[in-house]
């Protein structure tokens, strides 16, 4: 129990886009995007469930073993997503538990909040505005309407893009 305390703790150190050329310099640990993603998401739904909280929390814990594997290459190569993603849940899972049963409605919170953390990240240092971002933020909004928070999500944008 404690060994996997100080492990939890460490991997909360793990530095995200390590292997990102524009935002290899900033210093977003998964600690921070952790706490941004949950707050988004009881922004976006006051009645998000505990579960759904617990698990964005803990999202990403697997990438201390796997790495930080980018989107692009992930899209890029399929197969190299599904072996990183199994390696994720494998290591998440050794230390958490078994994954919650969460909605589907809960799984594409988590992952609108993600993906928009990871947008605004990119947005504040100089990033963020290229067509494979933009592309994203199209899937965002694909996935927005369906769990009807497609309003909230494009205010957020429109408000972004004024800043």
């Amino acid at each position: 129990m404690i060994k996997d305390l100080f492990y939890t703790w460490q991997t909360g150190r793990i530095r995200r886009w390590h292997n990102q050329v524009n935002l290899s310099h900033t210093n977003d640990f998964l600690d921070g995007h952790y706490g941004r993603v949950a707050r988004m998401m009881i922004m976006l739904k006051p009645d998000v469930s505990a579960e759904a909280l617990r698990y964005a929390l803990i999202h990403d814990d697997g990438e201390r073993m796997s790495g930080d594997t980018p989107y692009p290459a992930k899209r890029k190569y399929p197969e190299l997503a599904l072996v990183s993603r199994d390696v994720e849940n494998q290591e998440r899972c050794r230390v958490w538990g078994p994954d919650p049963q969460l909605t589907e409605d809960e799984l594409d919170l988590i992952e609108i909040c993600d993906r928009l953390d990871s947008w605004l990240w990119a947005l504040a240092h100089g990033s963020g505005r290229s067509k494979p971002w933009q592309d994203m933020l199209r899937k965002i909004r694909m996935k927005a309407a369906l769990i009807d928070v497609l309003d909230e999500v494009k205010e957020l944008i429109n408000v972004v893009k004024g800043h």
